[in-house]
């Protein structure tokens, strides 16, 4: 079995340039280098080894800003885990982030439980025995400052007249090392405002029922638990039949933080 060397030109970059070993014969036409065999190196030597040793660097640089590129990657790049089930009769297709030692728990608790409902939740008996019931869940990243922000859609169709479509949102600061709500980052008083700015921009719509709107869109804690803050935006979700029929689909309405400004925190 052939001995491994080192490369000759890594040897010595400036004065010595490392010989071949009279084995190379012996080892299946691969090139063998003893470091016991020297000579100075002649002008032709010297500008292949400063024309490895660039390549050399290069390597070196490139590995080293890929290094630094992979620890500034934000958490959320972090690989996506997934869960797919497919049968005659059951198609569940879903995809999250891993989140973090505080948002990876809190995460897979929710994928865990929307399977878990889903599947508790079906027909013994299918009404068509074409369909197949389904389950998907994909997401969006979102941040502002310490703040992460995940925005999940959930598409579910258990059988029935129309499949239905759901946002959860689920906000964490990273600073505070704790998942987070609307209370956290208002000031007292913020839901009055927010649902005034927010039935202003549904009313635009015309959603039909203006009363609807109003109700579902009351300064009402529950019907603000679907939110994302970003740098510019904070911007609400509502499910369908929330603020109007099924027909309208859900509604997203983006509030400019400039508008907030004062009740910020």
């Amino acid at each position: 079995m052939c001995p491994q060397s080192p490369h000759p030109i890594l040897d010595n970059e400036n004065s010595v340039f490392t010989a071949f070993s009279q084995r190379e014969k012996d080892c299946g036409g691969f090139q063998i280098f003893s470091s016991h065999n020297t000579h100075p190196l002649s002008l032709w030597e010297r500008a292949v080894n400063k024309k490895y040793s660039f390549t050399k660097n290069w390597v070196r640089a490139v590995l080293l800003g890929l290094s630094l590129l992979a620890l500034l990657l934000p958490a959320s790049a972090a690989a996506d885990r997934q869960i797919k089930e497919k049968t005659k009769d059951l198609d569940i297709n879903i995809v999250y982030p891993a989140g973090d030692k505080i948002s990876g728990p809190v995460i897979e608790k929710f994928v865990k439980a929307e399977v878990s409902a889903f599947k508790k939740d079906l027909p013994e008996t299918k009404p068509n025995p074409d369909w197949a019931y389904q389950l998907s869940i994909d997401y969006e990243t979102f941040s502002h400052r310490d703040l992460i922000g995940y925005k999940f859609t959930v598409f579910s169709f258990p059988g029935g007249a129309h499949p239905m479509t759901r946002t959860v949102t689920m906000t964490f600061d990273k600073k505070r090392g704790r998942q987070v709500g609307l209370a956290d980052l208002f000031r007292p008083g913020y839901l009055k405002k927010i649902s005034a700015l927010t039935i202003k921009e549904l009313l635009k719509r015309d959603l039909k029922d203006d009363k609807w709107v109003k109700e579902g869109a009351s300064p009402d804690p529950k019907h603000y638990n679907k939110f994302i803050l970003t740098d510019k935006y904070l911007i609400i979700y509502f499910d369908p039949y929330e603020v109007a029929c099924y027909a309208y689909g859900g509604q997203e309405v983006k509030i400019p933080l400039s508008q907030l400004k004062n009740i910020l925190k």
